[in-house]
């Protein structure tokens, strides 16, 4: 978040925070899916999945400075 916050001010472009968390909700629901789908029959990884999802939110919230 942070990143991409700092590109857009160096190019002079519009913040846009919505992009970036779309971007984020993507690759860890890819992630997410991987880590769930890993085990041969069983449903296993899904307290990891959940977990990433968790960081995930928090890493957003603390990049946009809402902690």
């Amino acid at each position: 978040m942070l990143a991409s916050q700092e590109m857009a001010l160096r190019h002079g472009e519009v913040v846009d925070a919505v992009r970036a968390m779309a971007g984020v909700a993507g690759g860890v629901g890819f992630l997410g899916a991987g880590v769930i789908l890993q085990s041969w029959g069983e449903v296993r990884g899904l307290t990891t999945a959940s977990g990433m999802w968790a960081v995930a939110a928090l890493g957003l919230s603390a990049g946009m400075g809402i902690y």
